[in-house]
Protein backbone atom coordinates (compact mmCIF):
# COMPACT_ATOMS: atom_id res chain seq x y z
CA UNK A 1 0.00 0.00 0.00
CA UNK A 2 2.72 2.18 0.49
CA UNK A 3 3.82 2.68 -3.21
CA UNK A 4 0.54 3.23 -3.96
CA UNK A 5 0.04 6.13 -1.79
CA UNK A 6 3.62 7.49 -3.00
CA UNK A 7 2.32 7.68 -6.62
CA UNK A 8 -0.94 8.54 -5.96
CA UNK A 9 0.49 11.54 -4.51
CA UNK A 10 2.86 12.14 -7.46
CA UNK A 11 0.13 11.41 -9.47
CA UNK A 12 -2.07 14.66 -7.80
CA UNK A 13 0.90 16.74 -7.37
CA UNK A 14 1.60 16.77 -10.79
CA UNK A 15 -1.91 17.83 -11.73
CA UNK A 16 -3.38 13.92 -13.03
CA UNK A 17 -6.15 11.82 -11.40
CA UNK A 18 -5.82 7.94 -10.33
CA UNK A 19 -7.80 4.94 -9.65
CA UNK A 20 -7.33 2.30 -7.51
CA UNK A 21 -9.18 -1.25 -7.71
CA UNK A 22 -9.48 -2.96 -4.69
CA UNK A 23 -10.62 -6.66 -4.29
CA UNK A 24 -13.06 -8.66 -2.33
CA UNK A 25 -9.82 -10.08 -0.26
CA UNK A 26 -9.28 -6.90 1.09
CA UNK A 27 -13.00 -6.74 3.10
CA UNK A 28 -11.85 -3.82 5.78
CA UNK A 29 -10.33 -1.52 3.17
CA UNK A 30 -13.80 -2.31 0.28
CA UNK A 31 -16.15 -1.64 3.17
CA UNK A 32 -14.29 1.48 4.09
CA UNK A 33 -14.39 2.87 0.71
CA UNK A 34 -18.10 2.53 -0.15
CA UNK A 35 -18.95 4.15 3.18
CA UNK A 36 -16.45 6.69 1.83
CA UNK A 37 -18.72 7.04 -1.54
CA UNK A 38 -22.08 6.59 0.53
CA UNK A 39 -21.11 9.84 2.44
CA UNK A 40 -19.51 11.80 -0.26
CA UNK A 41 -22.19 11.21 -2.83
CA UNK A 42 -25.71 10.61 -0.26
CA UNK A 43 -26.14 7.49 -1.37
CA UNK A 44 -25.15 3.84 -1.46
CA UNK A 45 -23.16 2.08 -4.29
CA UNK A 46 -21.90 5.38 -5.52
CA UNK A 47 -18.36 3.23 -5.54
CA UNK A 48 -18.63 -0.31 -6.27
CA UNK A 49 -16.81 -2.82 -6.84
CA UNK A 50 -16.41 -4.84 -10.09
CA UNK A 51 -14.12 -7.92 -11.92
CA UNK A 52 -15.32 -10.27 -8.61
CA UNK A 53 -14.32 -12.99 -10.63
CA UNK A 54 -10.59 -12.35 -9.00
CA UNK A 55 -11.70 -10.98 -5.90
Amino acid sequence: MLAQRQLSAQVVEGGGEYVWTVKKNQPQLLGDIAAFGTRLCGRTGAIYAWGTRNG
